[in-house]
């Protein structure tokens, strides 16, 4: 997997227990990740085992069932994200809940990121002191500078089907 450039990636529920090994894509720029609804995900054991360290675009649609994946999810990608040092430019995610530590431990190892989008991040992802964070203020380093683009949708997920 040492030349793979770019990769769409669809988890579903398996029955068989794997071991993940560290895993070096060294040229992965792009990841799209859709995962379904299971009783146990495999997306933490992925990319607890995954170092993608030129990765620039990461989409993820998360727990495309009945309800948001749980926070392990996005904290094993914050996990491979900071390991790796990925200088992102796009972030993608959807339907996961989010901590509020996950979610600025990301954003502040992020000065590349030009496109944020997160949707059905749960409750406890956006509060008062991840809004002061991304506040820009004159004469003071903003957290992300080359953030042009950003949208963020919170609402319940037994709404989001109607979308």
């Amino acid at each position: 997997m040492t030349n793979l450039t770019s990769c769409d990636f669809v988890c579903e529920g398996c029955s068989i227990e794997f071991e993940t090994e560290q895993v070096a894509c060294t040229k992965l720029q792009e990841f799209s990740l859709t995962s379904w609804a299971y009783n146990e995900t495999y997306i933490p054991q992925l990319f607890s085992g995954l170092t993608p360290p030129s990765l620039s675009r990461l989409r993820a649609k998360c727990s495309m069932g009945p309800g948001p994946e749980n926070e392990d999810t996005f904290s094993s990608i914050r996990h491979a994200i900071n390991v790796s040092q990925s200088p992102l430019t796009v972030l993608e995610f959807e339907h996961c809940l989010i901590t509020e530590e996950d979610l600025l431990s990301v954003l502040r190892t992020m000065p590349t990121l030009e496109h944020l989008k997160l949707i059905n991040i749960g409750p406890d992802a956006i509060t008062d002191q991840t809004l002061d964070e991304l506040m820009v203020r004159p004469n003071e380093n903003s957290l992300m500078p080359r953030l042009t683009s950003a949208c963020t949708v919170l609402y319940h997920p037994h709404l989001r089907w109607l979308q």
